[in-house]
């Protein structure tokens, strides 16, 4: 069965050009307006988190990459969290005795450096 788009039988209107093909020139100024006050904010917040975290780091605290995880785990339900850190738990003890053979160490070496990369 094929799939109908949204807005053509729906009680509300599409938000697309006007009958003639006109853009309401004044609300797609006004959307790109609030679009552009809230990337402008997500950049503020984001150099400051960068503050933070460097911080956090020169005082000898945690690393930067510490910092984001317990900020994040902290934004977590705690159910959730619970069980992603017992399935963690469970993946880390089942690697155990791979961690100790020299492929293991490679390993963990290898994906320590890419994740302090990424940050």
């Amino acid at each position: 069965m094929a799939r109908r788009k949204k807005g053509l039988d729906s009680e509300y209107p599409s938000n697309g050009p006007e009958p003639g093909g006109m853009i309401d020139a004044e609300a797609l100024k006004r959307y790109v307006e609030r679009a552009a006050a809230v990337m402008g904010e997500q950049k503020e917040l984001a150099d400051t988190l960068k503050e933070i975290c460097a911080e956090a780091d020169e005082a000898g605290v945690c690393t930067k990459r510490e910092i984001r995880r317990l900020a994040r785990e902290t934004l977590m339900e705690q159910d959730v969290l619970h069980a992603q850190l017992e399935r963690m738990d469970m993946l880390r003890h089942a690697l155990g005795s791979f961690i100790a053979t020299p492929l293991g160490h490679a390993a963990a070496a290898r994906t320590q450096k890419a994740t302090e990369g990424a940050i």
